[in-house]
């Protein structure tokens, strides 16, 4: 019996072999025109579903290749960020789903820098205070941009999670000088830390993995989680990155 869409293209078709009890009748064949017609409508929604995640997954890349165009000298880091969270994630033993939203919520953290000045984004010394404060705001620009996204569910939190990244535990991180950090969101300031001072940047040269790990110790269980650095440092060590 063919398999139908809804369009009445054959999608495939559903056999039934060596009946028990003797041959097949008419009754037979219109039971399995009838559940033919169930099984063709679970197929056509699985393959809608999967074809909705592949469009979801392709938009995000679009997004992130935008903040990229923004500064080549940055070019991928979100997707850096992205690989360490999911790293971080999966050695602290989030479960698929929540490595898919933390991996979501880090290719999209940055995406409010489009907002940001070129100037300011590519200047090569230290910011002054306002220019300072004008950067803060890519993580605001992040929320509002991320809130005006139809989410599924499953990623109702990442316009959160995405903006928290610069919240740090005692309360001296932006914008919202949170305490109470999202345990998603902790694995992100690390994995955006991290990549930030192994990557150069035109304030100053890339640092050395172990170099970054020393400015990261220094500020273990008082602006980033001590856990999640030794989570980092527990991934690197099997990538043979570091050996202490």
């Amino acid at each position: 019996v063919p398999l139908k869409n809804q369009s009445g293209e054959i999608m495939g078709v559903i056999e039934a072999m060596n009946k028990n009890d003797g041959v097949f009748t008419d009754y037979d064949l219109e039971l399995l025109k009838s559940l033919s017609s169930y099984v063709a409508m679970f197929i056509e929604n699985a393959l809608l579903f999967d074809e909705q995640s592949r469009q979801f997954k392709s938009v995000l890349e679009v997004l992130a290749a935008s903040i990229d165009a923004k500064d080549t000298l940055t070019a991928g880091h979100s997707k850096k960020v992205a690989e360490y969270a999911v790293a971080i994630g999966r050695e602290m033993g989030l479960n698929e789903d929540g490595l898919d939203v933390l991996n979501v919520a880090a290719l999209l953290h940055d995406y409010g820098k489009l907002g940001i000045d070129d100037r300011i984004l590519k200047k090569p010394g230290s910011l002054n205070r306002e220019e300072f404060e004008q950067i803060k705001e890519h993580v605001t620009n992040t929320r509002s941009i991320l809130n005006k996204m139809a989410f599924m569910r499953k990623y109702r939190n990442v316009p959160l999670l995405a903006s928290s990244h610069h919240e740090r535990l005692d309360g001296s991180g932006y914008t919202e000088g949170l305490t109470d950090i999202p345990f998603m969101a902790r694995i992100l300031a690390v994995a955006d830390v991290f990549e930030a001072l192994t990557a150069e940047r035109h304030y100053r040269r890339a640092l050395s993995i172990e170099e970054a790990f020393a400015i990261m110790d220094g500020e273990a269980g008082t602006k980033l989680d001590e856990n999640v650095i030794a989570a980092l440092k527990s991934c690197c060590r099997r990538e043979r990155m570091i050996t202490a």
